[in-house]
């Protein structure tokens, strides 16, 4: 469907949205935000909307007089109930690639942090304690390890990409439904010498990895994917992070882990319940082995920036009667 220019769609952004985008707008299509007055309106007035972090009850899309278009504000889409928007013929988009880095950088973070038991240190020394070299706390390092990648999309690609380059790591990349395309970037990228596809976690990845890093969506068939039996099977030095969904690991079995020294610990940028607070998971938020923070990869506003313009792009692209990029539905 296209629009003649004295009708613009009109595009509801009913979650913040970054101001700096505002300008890539005019012309192509009305924008309400949420802190406008009209964006109550969305069910009887928006054309499309854009989603970050809320949800869309499948009676208020059957209210919906006009909506043909949801675009997620960033790469999950677990929120959404894509059934209910098949059956409102309602399209959904969303924007893989455009917080990679962001995610990435969280990633790498986190591994570091847990790695070298930095948060453990840090804690102990504000609490009093008096710690020198000598203290016991020598951590891990990671330069020349290996890296299993579970998922090996955008965001994978570009954790690889980081690890490789920062401490020359080996890299698994485990993904069955990979495209050819995805595959052939990661060999362009990683040295074949540093590059291994792998098709049996248990085997082939779990006992093999110091650092396993999750970029998968939370799926039926994902749900609880790392758990007691998994982390049985890991090194007694492992370090496992989460920067994609919480569920994915089964957090009771990561605390059992942790206790028991089956891994050395555990980054989670993803959990179960967000955000993660003392009352909602205590002893996985308290553990000192686990550093917890509030899904925070795409937060930092550069990101947020590039997300929102590609949010822009996308809708832009359908309301000019181009081809929809990055269909989910």
């Amino acid at each position: 469907m296209t629009y003649p220019s004295k009708h613009l769609p009109s595009v509801f952004a009913i979650d913040p949205l970054h101001p700096d985008v505002q300008h890539m707008v005019k012309g192509r299509f009305r924008l309400i935000t949420c802190d406008q007055p009209e964006i109550s309106r969305w069910k009887d007035d928006a054309d499309a909307l854009i989603v970050r972090g809320s949800s869309i009850a499948s009676e208020d899309l059957a209210q919906c007089k006009r909506l043909r278009w949801v675009q997620k504000h960033g790469v999950g889409v677990d929120q959404l109930d894509i059934g209910a928007l098949k059956n409102a013929n309602v399209g959904l988009m969303n924007t893989p690639g455009a917080n990679a880095i962001g995610v990435a950088e969280v990633a790498l973070a986190l591994a570091m942090a847990v790695g070298r038991e930095i948060a453990i240190i840090n804690a102990r020394i504000k609490a009093g304690q008096y710690l020198t070299q000598k203290s016991g706390l020598t951590g891990l390092t990671l330069t020349g390890t290996t890296l299993l990648i579970i998922g090996g999309g955008n965001i994978g690609l570009t954790v690889g990409k980081m690890f490789h380059g920062a401490f020359g790591c080996s890299l698994l990349v485990f993904d069955p439904y990979i495209s050819a395309a995805a595959k052939a970037a990661w060999e362009s990228t990683i040295p074949s010498a540093n590059l291994q596809w792998i098709q049996d976690l248990d085997t082939q990845g779990y006992p093999v990895a110091d650092v396993i890093s999750l970029h998968i969506p939370l799926l039926p068939s994902t749900k609880d994917m790392i758990g007691k039996a998994q982390f049985a099977k890991m090194k007694p030095t492992a370090i496992i992070v989460n920067t994609a969904r919480g569920g994915i690991i089964n957090e009771d079995d990561l605390i059992d882990a942790l206790d028991q020294g089956l891994i050395h610990g555990a980054g989670l940028d993803a959990m179960a319940v967000e955000p993660p607070t003392v009352d909602s998971n205590p002893r996985l938020v308290k553990h000192e082995r686990c550093i917890v923070t509030p899904h925070i990869g795409g937060s930092a506003l550069s990101v947020q920036r590039d997300v929102a313009r590609s949010c822009i792009e996308h809708l832009a692209e359908v309301f000019s009667g181009k081809a929809p990029r990055d269909q989910i539905c």
